[in-house]
């Protein structure tokens, strides 16, 4: 007897290698929605929490955009010539790459700083690390414009 996870993942594996692209689809929509109805219940809520903690709805947000961004990509983008008299549709691979790392590299931020850590004062400690290093990397870059006119060392 299968468990329920054995069972979707071999619902997973099953539609991929049939390449049922429509059902990923539909399985990608319900999964996005059920993140947005998790999402608006927390902000819905108003419940208090900690700066650290607050941050979590910035990356789940980001994820929900990136995710809906990749899903719309993949149905592909319309294009019209009118030169050629002709419609194309097609789907813009190197631009889905782009989202696909931004949202990997969410994701990983995400777990770096909220999935790893066994306490409260560890997550706390990733997440002002890793506001301040953000910090640090944006003030070694110099502007490219006299409009801001500092002496640098």
């Amino acid at each position: 007897m299968l468990s329920d996870k054995e069972l979707k993942a071999l619902d997973i594996w099953t539609k991929y290698h049939k390449r049922d692209i429509e059902s990923d689809f539909e399985d990608s929509f319900k999964i996005l929605d059920s993140l947005i109805a998790l999402q608006q219940a927390v902000v819905d809520s108003k419940a208090e929490f900690p700066i650290y903690i607050k941050y979590i709805d910035t990356f789940t947000t980001k994820f929900i955009l990136h995710s809906n961004t990749i899903i719309n990509f993949a149905k592909g983008t319309s294009l019209n010539s009118k030169s050629l008299e002709k419609d194309f549709r097609i789907i813009d691979i190197p631009s889905m790459y782009l989202i696909i790392r931004a949202q990997l590299e969410c994701f990983l931020m995400f777990d770096f700083i909220y999935i790893q850590p066994l306490s409260d004062e560890e997550k706390e400690f990733r997440y002002w690390n890793w506001k301040y290093d953000n910090l640090i990397m944006r003030s070694k870059i110099k502007p490219r414009t006299d409009i801001i006119k500092y002496d640098y060392p």
